[in-house]
């Protein structure tokens, strides 16, 4: 699988863009929201979900691993595929769209494209059931995250590592996470 890709922006076209990595060019889709923070001859590194459709397959790039992992939560839920997924992060953030959710917003989600009321109602019976906390849709939980799955590698228990996390501030440092869980363990 390919985590992330790292190259030149070699041209931009609607929500794709066409990354220049390693002497090969890639075809990436994006969100507009980040469509608009690239530019052609721009050094980028994106963090790519990698999708296998039934006749074709396609990757998906993000600036931020929340991102990423927020698509391929979208995706996991029934009906909602890939380009669906896409036009909601090019019109929210997950953090806006998770707040939709828990409050019930029906209207405002309806305000995204190809959003209709029934879809609307579907993602907050499905997003209300889910617990985020781990899955990096508030700042510094990604990093939080790699530095849960590093803590229970060393072999520690799942809750010493959920009770030293706990006492420590999130941060996007995952090196220092590190240490200061460790100093808790």
């Amino acid at each position: 699988m390919i985590a992330f890709l790292r190259g030149m922006v070699h041209s931009l076209d609607g929500l794709r863009l066409e990354l220049h990595a390693g002497h090969t060019g890639y075809e990436i889709h994006v969100p507009l929201k980040t469509m608009a923070q690239v530019r052609i001859g721009q050094e980028v590194e994106l963090f790519v979900h990698h999708h296998f459709g039934q006749e074709v397959q396609r990757l998906y790039g993000f600036l931020t691993i929340e991102e990423r992992n927020f698509f391929r939560e979208l995706t996991a839920i029934k009906g909602i595929g890939p380009s669906l997924a896409l036009v909601i992060l090019s019109h929210t953030t997950p953090g806006e769209f998770l707040e939709y959710c828990r409050q019930g917003s029906v209207t405002a989600l309806a305000r995204i494209p190809r959003i209709g009321k029934k879809t609307a109602e579907r993602l907050i019976f499905e997003m209300k059931g889910r617990d985020f906390s781990r899955q990096g849709s508030v700042p510094g939980a990604g990093q939080m995250q790699l530095t849960r799955e590093a803590l229970l590698q060393l072999g520690y228990r799942d809750t010493e590592v959920e009770r030293a996390l706990s006492r420590i501030p999130a941060t996007e440092d995952v090196a220092r996470a590190i240490a200061l869980a460790l100093r808790e363990l």
